[in-house]
């Protein structure tokens, strides 16, 4: 029942993604810490902390990932252009923002760490690796559908 329930919210938010992007990505991480306090069955008080963590790290992540589109975007520019030196310059900085973003997200699993038990802990990598997977699956199957 926990599974079917969880399909239905990634459905609703997901075609909710695709018409409003900004209220989609909130609704989405409302939905997703709401789960995640779910799943690793934590009390106000846990859930509280862990919220305030979590929502800073995921803040820094996004904040990364922007990054990363726009290292990308100028990447693809420098090979449009087709100024060797730029696109060595580029493909540097893109690397750098990729590590940077990678680093950013294995320093907030470590704090994640740090705050739960070894089981929840395992629950949180599965639950962070299965939600991302599903919402990107429901995105897909709402495109297929509109197209």
């Amino acid at each position: 029942m926990k599974i079917l329930m969880f399909s239905i919210i990634i459905i609703l938010f997901a075609s909710q993604v695709y018409a409003q992007p900004h209220k989609a990505k909130e609704r989405i991480s409302m939905i997703k810490k709401i789960k995640l306090i779910e799943i690793l069955d934590l009390d106000e008080k846990e859930s509280d902390k862990l919220i305030v963590k979590y929502s800073a790290w995921e803040d820094k992540i996004e904040n990364q990932l922007k990054s990363f589109d726009d290292a990308e975007e100028s990447l693809k520019k420098a090979i449009k252009n087709g100024n060797k030196d730029e696109i060595v310059k580029q493909s540097n900085n893109f690397i750098k923002v990729r590590t940077e973003l990678i680093n950013i997200t294995d320093k907030r699993d470590t704090d994640m760490k740090t705050m739960l038990s070894e089981i929840q802990f395992a629950k949180y990598l599965i639950f962070e690796k299965k939600f991302r997977k599903e919402l990107g699956e429901q995105i897909m199957k709402k495109r297929r559908k509109r197209d």
